[in-house]
């Protein structure tokens, strides 16, 4: 068991750019916010020291450390040391279907460590992509091939599932991608219904059938998941946990978290740090 994390903020970034390309120099001794994003970003350390706060684990930031964040992850980043790393924003549309299915069943997110060659291969795509989005007229088919090769590289690194873990009903896998990418925006089932391509009275059988539970069970699970991450790992009050977890009110996570945890929120949080 680790300390709890003391902040009490969560802020919230986002982009406009399709596919946004960055090399950043950090100094030692700086702490970011956090934060998370609208978007999906690719965090690729290639120098230096640090931590990588992520979803509540805490991670070693060295060269090779590579993590991609989805919009329903949260995280930060500190130096110990002078810190060099590639930060790639993109939105979703900048992947193909089955690598966001896969992104988005990674409960705990993603974040692994390359080898010393695979950084190397790692690095030079990243580096290329740069040059491309910085020339006068970037390329937009080179960058999306460039970022292919970057999302396989680090994806290699993570198991894969087992055909038994996943849901074989092919609308039904593209409204469960969207849900676990955009739970903490509290879709509702309607929406997500136009994402299978069904009327919701139709999607609501067929998601039962597919996944075991109704929309709203699948959907409050994932809130509760999130929202124990947050009581865990910082120290936020517990209305902002509620709503950036994706709750419409404090009484209805009270009351939601109290049926299935069987504690308070506070209690949680006292009983885990005790």
């Amino acid at each position: 068991m680790g300390a709890r994390i003391n902040r009490n903020e969560l802020k919230h970034y986002s982009i406009e750019n399709e596919i946004s390309v960055s090399f950043r120099r950090i100094n030692a001794n700086i702490e970011f916010t956090l934060h998370w994003h609208n978007y999906i970003e690719i965090e690729l350390v290639t120098g230096g020291r640090g931590q990588h706060d992520f979803n509540g684990e805490v991670f070693e930031a060295k060269p090779g450390l590579v993590c991609i964040l989805r919009p329903s992850d949260f995280h930060n980043l500190s130096t110990t040391e002078n810190m060099e790393l590639y930060n790639i924003s993109i939105t979703e549309s900048s992947l193909p279907p089955e690598t966001l299915d896969r992104l988005a069943r990674y409960s705990r997110g993603v974040c692994t460590e390359l080898s010393e060659d695979e950084l190397k291969t790692a690095s030079s795509l990243a580096e290329l992509m740069l040059r491309e989005s910085q020339s006068p007229h970037p390329n937009k088919i080179i960058m999306q091939k460039l970022l292919d090769c970057l999302v396989i590289t680090v994806l290699k690194k993570i198991p894969s599932f087992n055909s038994s873990e996943m849901v074989e009903v092919a609308p039904i896998n593209q409204a469960l991608t969207y849900i676990n990418m955009h739970f903490i925006n509290d879709p509702t089932l309607a929406e997500v219904s136009t994402i299978a391509h069904y009327n919701p009275s139709h999607f609501s059988t067929r998601f039962k059938e597919a996944v075991g539970m109704s929309y709203s069970e699948y959907l409050t699970d994932l809130k509760l998941k999130y929202s124990k991450r947050l009581l865990i790992s910082t120290d936020l009050k517990i209305s902002d946990v509620a709503f950036k977890s994706g709750f419409s009110s404090q009484s209805n996570f009270l009351r939601t978290f109290k049926s299935k945890i069987g504690l308070s929120p506070l209690k949680f949080r006292n009983k885990y740090w005790a």
